[in-house]
C-alpha cells in the first residue's frame, strides 16, 4: 500500500463504500481491521464489509431510492478522520437524509485499522418514524396511541 495521509485513505473508503464498491474498500482495509457500531463490534475485512453490504441491501429492499454520499469532517487527530455519511432515503415522494458520524483511524502502512460508529443525537428516532409512517415498520409495543 502506498503511504497516503489518512485524509486520502478515508475519502477513498468513504466513496468505495457510497458506490457499494466493496472490492475497492477492501483494498483499503488492514487484515485486523476492528468495526464498532453500537454494541456491535465487527473484526476483519470480511466482517466490516459484510455489515456495510447488508446495510446497503436493506436500505434498497426498503426504499424507493436510495442515495449514498458522505462529508468528510476533518481531523480527529494525526491517524483518525471524521466522516459524516448521509444516506438520502425515498418512499413516494417522502425523503428523509440520514447522518451516521463515522471515525476511519489509518495506521501507518496507509490501510484502515479502525472505524467507530459515533451516534448522531436524534438520527435513530428519525429513521424509526419514518419508517412506521410508511408501514416499513411497526410502532414499538410500549409506543402511545394516537
Amino acid at each position: 500500500m502506498s503511504s497516503d495521509s489518512p485524509l486520502e485513505v478515508a475519502r477513498r473508503l468513504a466513496r468505495a463504500l457510497d458506490a457499494d464498491d466493496f472490492a475497492a474498500a477492501r483494498l483499503l482495509l488492514h487484515s485486523d481491521i476492528s468495526y464498532r457500531i453500537g454494541a456491535d463490534e465487527h473484526r476483519g475485512p470480511d466482517d466490516v464489509l459484510r455489515s456495510y453490504s447488508e446495510g446497503s441491501a436493506r436500505a434498497r429492499s426498503l426504499f424507493d431510492r436510495v442515495d449514498f454520499d458522505h462529508t468528510v469532517i476533518g481531523l480527529v487527530n494525526d491517524q483518525t478522520v471524521r466522516v459524516d455519511f448521509s444516506d438520502r432515503l425515498e418512499v413516494a415522494e417522502d425523503v428523509l437524509v440520514h447522518h451516521s458520524v463515522q471515525d476511519i483511524e489509518v495506521g501507518p502502512d496507509s490501510t484502515v485499522i479502525s472505524i467507530v460508529d459515533r451516534p448522531v443525537v436524534g438520527q435513530r428516532e428519525r429513521i424509526d418514524a419514518f419508517l412506521i409512517s410508511h408501514g416499513l415498520a411497526r410502532p414499538p409495543a410500549n409506543a402511545p396511541k394516537i
